[in-house]
């Protein structure tokens, strides 16, 4: 084989080798949904969170929905919607999210007293002081957009 050849294969080695090391460091960062936590108490699953607002982009409110599965117990269907503090990692491209805080959870498929007791388990799974850290671009996907972007005038007329 030429030299030529051989240094443009060696470079498109090293480029494929380099681009599947980023792919699997950023995966490494930011995990696939849904996430489990399991406990004594049962098994919680997580499902990727839907933001509402990111104000100043410090302050994420959104909700998650999940299930909770008591130790010996069904699985039970909710959504849990929470706060919590944001700080952007713009070189990594990533958001760690700390200080989660539960506003509320709904269960709507459970009578008034289970509710009270999957409420009180899930809120046991989700440790204030836990950090979550989530892709920028996920983040920035699942934010819902609040203005929509300006259209402007375009004349097509042929020549």
């Amino acid at each position: 084989m030429k030299t030529g050849t051989m240094r443009t294969i060696t470079k498109w080695i090293f480029l494929f080798l380099g681009v599947t090391a980023l792919a699997m460091m950023a995966a490494a960062e930011d995990p696939v949904w849904p996430r489990q936590i399991a406990k004594p108490g049962g098994k919680l699953v997580l499902y990727q969170p839907q933001i509402d607002d990111w104000r100043d982009f410090q302050q994420v409110d959104g909700c998650m929905a999940f299930t909770i599965t008591p130790t010996g117990g069904k699985t039970h269907v909710g959504v849990v919607t929470i706060q919590m503090q944001s700080a952007v990692n713009m070189d990594a491209h990533t958001v760690l999210l700390s200080n989660p805080q539960i506003t509320s959870v709904s269960l709507p498929s459970l009578d008034p007293a289970t509710t009270m007791q999957m409420e009180q388990l899930v809120r046991t799974f989700l440790n204030p002081a836990a950090t979550m850290t989530i892709s920028l671009d996920r983040l920035v996907a699942s934010a819902k957009k609040t203005k929509t972007p300006p259209v402007a005038d375009v004349k097509n007329d042929p020549p």
